[in-house]
């Protein structure tokens, strides 16, 4: 008791409520190829439904149907899946051209395997180093479905306005002098300038001996451009990548109906006023409102469009809007051109506000091969930041995305500052103050490319470096893995390396499709796979494969049966208990199954359960079942059958969690009777519920001994008697005399 010097009533708490915790027996965990999807990153890969398989790790094509329907096929009796996806060295991220505004080249190719790899190589924030030497944006995974996206960047508006200065112009060059002009922060390659009554498309903005000067053009060549030689006035026009002001566009379009080819005129210069998907706003001959979408760009006076004209254009001014600015009746429409965010705003700063739009340009990214259509818009960012500290930060809205990384900020005319600006600040700086950002007006538009699945020849050590992903429990929480299809080699792995090491799971695995499919001696070619695999109670093998129809691709697919030996064994652990046998006509029915490649005779069922193969068998009119439930270890005992080995690693798991609230503490009679207390109830209850016959919790100084407490240990010791599940009936019918008591023939 503390010592108190004065009378009063001290209070204490002890804490006797801890009880033995429920663990998670019905998580699986699964390594193999797929076409999208973290990876070697288990923990990111977690799945539920088959829903989100689809959408993480994509829906299967011939490499890949087995890893999908694996899972797919264990999903359907519950649980979840940890899904470690393999790739060989020739994976690739989809990337963007390393991009600059008008001018394209090859991005460069990466693999970026997983979130971690990301942050540890290219994110600054992490410990990364942010690059543009693969483009601005790399598709999140490795994979040839990274070829469909396209990502599309209207930049901030520039507003019209009167520019600083007055300027001359040389007739022949098309020159700007400036007097006191400011060009480099107020106007930029392509704007529109008005100089008294006449229009000028701006060429290039430079400077000389620390002049502003400017090349203007207006009609091809630049001794069309009228000199002027008196220094006058300039207005700037809007030139808005999202949608042009209409003052702002030169020439006139001319398309014949049911054609793609469009003309302009002697001023039209399409290859300045116009990018590829952009929209053509027109009005046709008979004097109503046409929308051309542009496919290409020929040249300065020709492009062509994506479908034909039902109307005909003849010499007709023109707008043109950002390809997704607007798309009538739908509810990816933007109404407005990004200029700047609220939260920017009222720190004082401007021009940070951008639109993004994701685009699946090939049909991709639907649940279906057939149910995307090219062009759909999968994703938009509309009215997201620049600036690095605003919540709306378009970097960490792509990151925490599906479909990209962020590499670097674009290049070009989009997100260039002005070096002769000294308020202007780059994207990715912080809003604040007075600080302002590049206000283009313009689009940036990359497709990527370059994308490897990275499927072809896998090794064993590719497999086994994905099952290397399970081998820490701390990383992973797993109570059974299954193979799928996996040879001897990589079977022998998991069992030995996986979940041996960690002696906390089973591991499920299926003999090769070679040796049910095609063969004439399918029962000792299945027993050969079986001697090449070690002795084990962590290790389960069933008979064989199964068919089943591919609904992605519309066709049967023969896939091994160990997923769904494993659901078995979870939706038992969740209907019964973990220490249940998952065998048999109550609990063994199987799922999904078409046909069995092999339906083993009782003979042969009695080769397979001498050396510890479950058979899988149909019967007829009561499904497909699991007729048997050995592990591997051949020296038979108790952990030769799952549920007595599931009944342990429950056991373990669970009482090893109960155990830690020891740690650190005094190795007394306290805790010693306080660790009794909370295993004993737990046991009672997994015998009522039929689990084991008997228990002893043994935890005192008779295995607590002087030795052990100086040696800061702490010992229990757990004796139980599991419940055997029923292998072998046999029924006797015995036909008795009439007039003779049962007594008299029973013993």
């Amino acid at each position: 008791m503390p010592f108190t010097v004065s009378p009063g009533v001290l209070t204490r708490e002890i804490d006797l409520t801890t009880v033995v915790p429920t663990i998670a027996t019905t998580q699986g965990g699964f390594s193999g190829p797929f076409l999208w999807g973290p990876i070697e990153d288990p923990a990111r890969g977690r799945v539920s439904t088959v829903t989100q398989l689809d959408d993480q790790f994509y829906i299967p094509d011939e490499n890949t149907f087995v890893s999908y329907y694996s899972c797919a096929n264990f999903l359907s009796y519950g649980g979840t899946v940890e899904i470690s996806r393999i790739a060989n060295t020739s994976a690739r991220n989809a990337s963007t051209a390393n991009t600059t505004y008008g001018a394209t080249q090859e991005g460069a190719t990466i693999l970026i395997k997983n979130q971690e790899d990301y942050e540890i190589n290219y994110d600054p924030s992490t410990g990364g180093s942010e690059t543009g030497t693969y483009g601005p944006f790399v598709a999140k995974w490795a994979g040839e479905r990274g070829n469909a996206l396209k990502i599309s960047i209207c930049g901030p508006d520039k507003e019209h306005a009167t520019l600083t200065g007055q300027v001359t112009i040389d007739g022949t060059t098309g020159r700007l002098s400036g007097e006191n002009t400011n060009f480099f922060e107020e106007v930029r390659d392509n704007d529109v300038i008005y100089i008294g009554s006449d229009k000028y498309l701006v060429n290039n903005v430079m400077s000389t001996s620390g002049t502003n000067t400017a090349y203007v053009v207006q009609t091809p060549g630049a001794s069309s451009v009228t000199a002027k030689t008196t220094a006058t006035p300039v207005n700037v026009y809007k030139t808005s990548g999202f949608e042009s002001d209409p003052a702002a566009i030169f020439g006139t379009i001319t398309v014949a109906e049911g054609s793609k080819s469009v003309g302009g005129n002697s001023s039209t210069f399409f290859t300045r006023q116009v990018q590829p998907g952009d929209f053509i706003t027109v009005t046709d001959d008979n004097s109503n409102p046409v929308r051309l979408k542009v496919a290409s760009i020929q040249d300065d006076d020709s492009l062509t469009l994506t479908e034909k004209a039902k109307t005909a254009v003849t010499g007709k001014t023109w707008n043109r809007q950002w390809e997704y600015a607007c798309s009538p009746g739908s509810s990816q429409t933007q109404a407005e051109a990004p200029t700047t965010t609220q939260w920017t705003d009222n720190l004082g700063g401007s021009n940070d506000e951008i639109h993004i739009v994701i685009v699946d340009e090939t049909g991709m990214w639907g649940a279906t091969r057939t149910s995307s259509t090219a062009g759909t818009q999968i994703q938009k960012y509309f009215n997201v930041s620049v600036a690095k500290n605003s919540p709306d930060y378009y970097k960490s809205k792509l990151n925490n995305d599906k479909f990209v990384w962020f590499m670097s900020h674009p290049q070009g005319a989009i997100s260039t500052k002005n070096s002769n600006d000294s308020t202007e600040s780059s994207w990715g700086s912080s809003a604040a103050g007075s600080v302002k950002f590049p206000a283009c007006g313009k689009v940036a538009t990359y497709s990527f490319n370059g994308g490897e699945n990275g499927l072809g020849n896998l090794s064993n050590a590719d497999y086994t470096a994905g099952w290397d992903k399970f081998k820490e429990a701390s990383d992973t929480s797993v109570s059974v893995l299954f193979a799928g299809e996996a040879n001897s080699t990589v079977a022998s792995h998991i069992i030995t390396n996986v979940a041996e090491y960690r002696k906390d799971c089973m591991a499920f695995v299926s003999p090769e499709r070679s040796d049910v499919i095609g063969n004439a001696d399918k029962a000792n070619a299945v027993v050969a796979f079986r001697n090449a695999l070690p002795s084990s109670s962590y290790g389960v093998i069933d008979s064989g494969w199964k068919k089943q129809f591919d609904r992605h691709n519309q066709t049967d697919r023969f896939i091994p049966l160990n997923a769904d030996i494993a659901g078995l064994t979870v939706a038992t652990s969740e209907s019964a208990g973990a220490f249940f046998s998952p065998a048999g006509f109550s609990r063994g029915n199987l799922r999904n199954v078409g046909a069995l490649a092999w339906n083993p005779s009782a003979a042969d069922r009695d080769k397979l359960y001498t050396k510890g193969i479950n058979s899988v068998v149909s019967f007829p009119g009561q499904g497909t079942i699991l007729f048997g439930d050995k592990t591997l270890l051949s020296k038979p005992n108790a952990f030769d059958r799952i549920n007595v080995r599931q009944l342990f690693i429950t056991l373990e798991k669970s009482i090893s969690q109960a155990a830690e609230q020891a740690l650190f503490e005094f190795n007394d009679d306290f805790t010693r009777s306080q660790f009794v207390s909370i295993v004993d109830p737990f046991l009672r209850d997994i015998q009522a519920r039929g689990g084991i016959t008997d228990f002893l919790v043994v935890c005192d100084e008779s295995n607590n001994t002087p030795q052990v407490i100086d040696s800061n240990q702490f010992v229990g010791a757990i004796y139980v008697k599991p419940a055997r599940s029923i292998n072998f009936v046999e029924l006797s019918f015995v036909a008795v005399r009439t007039g003779v008591a049962f007594n008299e023939v029973v013993q």
